[in-house]
């Protein structure tokens, strides 16, 4: 099995609702609303610093991606960085 083949199984596996037990109508409502989670698993080339994303989630969001990306850590730390394409991928290089 290929790399990418391992990345995309265990995106699908950790899908899960925003709630996964809804108690009242409107966590119903976010959960018919939203976007479901999704965690994706990312190699990153440790001598150039660049991340490359999933070809699953480049083939999703690929007209969604802009030239600039926010992440979001878990402390609320906001990081911008640039988003490189070309023919093998879509890589978050500086930043």
């Amino acid at each position: 099995m290929a790399h990418y083949n391992i990345q995309a199984m265990l995106s699908y596996m950790l899908i899960a609702p925003l709630h996964p037990n809804p108690t009242n109508d409107m966590e119903r409502r976010i959960n018919e609303l939203c976007l479901k989670y999704h965690t994706y698993m990312v190699e990153m080339d440790v001598d150039y610093g660049a991340v490359m994303l999933p070809m699953m989630f480049s083939h999703d969001f690929e007209d969604q991606i802009q030239q600039y990306a926010t992440l979001v850590d878990p402390k609320n730390n906001q990081f911008e960085i640039l988003v490189e394409r070309n023919n093998q991928g879509i890589y978050l290089t500086m930043g």
